[in-house]
């Protein structure tokens, strides 16, 4: 597991305001510890085959569950975080979202006349810690309790 840098920190600060936020809420893990457990780079041509059951280029283009482009992608890579889940999950402690960094046409309050498939989609998989969780360094040792 990575740990959320300052670089990223800054990231995560300097992120403009959107038509939709990047975190589910301002205050989300502001108990907890923000760390980088994974990654998603999609190019358009990948998103378009990973979203080919979904994507529907007829339908209307509406934001929210009507915007097909954004929303298909925002769920896929909300899927793919979710491969970094595990343990139980507590109010934020032990969530793991999607943090989308980029295309501009995504983060863009315009995102549902402005974001298409082929643009492609960029970002990390965050994980809120309880900052008391403990975590085993190394593998097992079969013969121990731990």
């Amino acid at each position: 597991m990575i740990r959320l840098t300052a670089a990223l920190a800054c990231l995560l600060a300097a992120t403009p305001a959107a038509a939709h936020e990047t975190l589910p809420r301002p205050d989300w893990c502001e108990n907890g510890r923000i760390d980088v457990v994974g990654m998603f780079a999609y190019d358009g041509g990948q998103l378009h085959s990973a979203l080919a059951l979904y994507y529907c280029p007829d339908a209307p283009r509406n934001c929210g569950e009507f915007d097909h482009a954004y929303e298909r992608a925002m769920t896929y890579a909300g899927n793919t975080c979710a491969a970094y889940q595990g343990g139980i999950v507590h109010g934020d402690a032990g969530q793991v979202i999607p943090f989308v960094m980029s295309p501009a046409t995504f983060l863009s309050a315009s995102h549902h006349s402005g974001y298409v498939v082929a643009d492609g989609l960029y970002g990390f998989c965050l994980r809120c810690t309880d900052p008391r969780a403990t975590v085993p360094v190394g593998p097992r040792d079969p013969g121990s309790t731990r």
